[in-house]
Formats: C-alpha cells, sequence, structure tokens
C-alpha cells in the first residue's frame, strides 16, 4: 500500500508535524478516500472534511490560529521549516 492509497482511509489517522527554529508542533487528523496529494501550490490540514486538490487530511485536531505563536513567528522570519506527514492506517 503507497503513502496515497493508506491515506485515502477514512479511518487512517494522519498526523502533520511541523519543526523550524526548535520549535515544534504536531496536528492530527484522518484519511478520506478523496485524498490525491496532487497540489503543487500548498498542502492544507482541514477541520472540516472538505475535500480538493491541496488537502493532506480532513477533521483536524487544529487549525492555523492554534499553532504555538513562536513557531509561526519563526516561520514569518523565514525559518527554515520541515514538515513531516505520517499516516496510521486503522
Amino acid at each position: 500500500t503507497s503513502f496515497v492509497e493508506a491515506c485515502q482511509d477514512a479511518d487512517a489517522r494522519i498526523t502533520a508535524t511541523i519543526e523550524a527554529d526548535g520549535h515544534s508542533e504536531t496536528i492530527a487528523g484522518h484519511g478520506h478516500p478523496d485524498l490525491s496529494f496532487e497540489g503543487d501550490r500548498s498542502m492544507v490540514c482541514r477541520t472540516s472534511d472538505y475535500v480538493d486538490d491541496r488537502t493532506v487530511m480532513v477533521d483536524a485536531d487544529g487549525a492555523a490560529a492554534d499553532l504555538d505563536r513562536d513557531l509561526v513567528a519563526a516561520l514569518a522570519d523565514g525559518a527554515d521549516a520541515t514538515l513531516t506527514l505520517r499516516v496510521d492506517p486503522h
């Protein structure tokens, strides 16, 4: 099973961890059968169940406003960031 196929299971748990300048934040959500990972503009973790080509998870347990403000400030200042996506099948 490929990463994308595993994410297309609605029962899969997907986590996204963002790390920058010594700060880290993890958001968790679920998979969806329509996830394609084909977007080339951006990646979106959604708190809703809306899916488009940029969506990497639905029903996320946090939104941009919930991110650690020190992490956001580091990103705004141009810090390099690492995004790690993980899928745990049901």
